[in-house]
């Protein structure tokens, strides 16, 4: 089994290490291979090549690059989040601007009322046989994702709410 320069990457500058697979590769990539000298079109063996010949002053750059990478991640973290600000806040306009679409919010009513009304029949009487039931959830789902969306239209949702299921996908 040859050297694994990735996993070498990985143990020294964590956060670069782990972007190599990701979808920020070409910057991470970018990142080590500017360390180490060489070119960005340099190919794995070039770069498994450089790794086992790094200096400890290269290394110790290594872990530079990563701390600058982690800035680098928090400032577009924080960039996505004023994208998503402005995306509301231009949902908003929308709605002072038209003076209150009827055609939006009649349909948000149409959701809301009609998803109150499945649920409070299912609750109510029920289904009897399983097919008929496994259809209503999956009736139930749907309406419900999108009341959900009626909700967030016109409350917004929260940085919080996004997070929290961000870090479950990672479970």
């Amino acid at each position: 089994m040859g050297f694994d320069w990735k996993a070498t990457v990985k143990a020294v500058a964590p956060m670069l290490g782990t972007a190599i697979g990701g979808p920020f590769g070409g910057i991470a990539a970018k990142a080590v291979t500017a360390v180490l000298g060489i070119s960005t079109t340099s190919t794995d063996e070039q770069i498994e090549v450089a790794m086992q010949n790094a200096t400890p002053e290269q290394f110790v750059a290594l872990k530079n690059a990563d701390n600058d990478f982690k800035v680098q991640m928090r400032e577009l973290g924080i960039k996505e989040d004023a994208l998503h600000a402005q995306d509301r806040d231009s949902a908003r306009k929308r709605e002072i601007a038209l003076g209150g679409d009827w055609v939006v919010q009649t349909l948000a009513v149409v959701i809301m009322i009609g998803f109150l009304v499945m649920c409070g029949y299912l609750l109510g009487f029920g289904l009897g046989d399983g097919v008929s039931a496994g259809l209503a959830g999956t009736v139930v789902g749907y309406v419900s994702a999108k009341a959900e969306q009626v909700c967030s239209y016109y409350f917004g949702s929260s940085k919080g709410s996004k997070d929290k299921t961000t870090l479950s996908s990672f479970k």
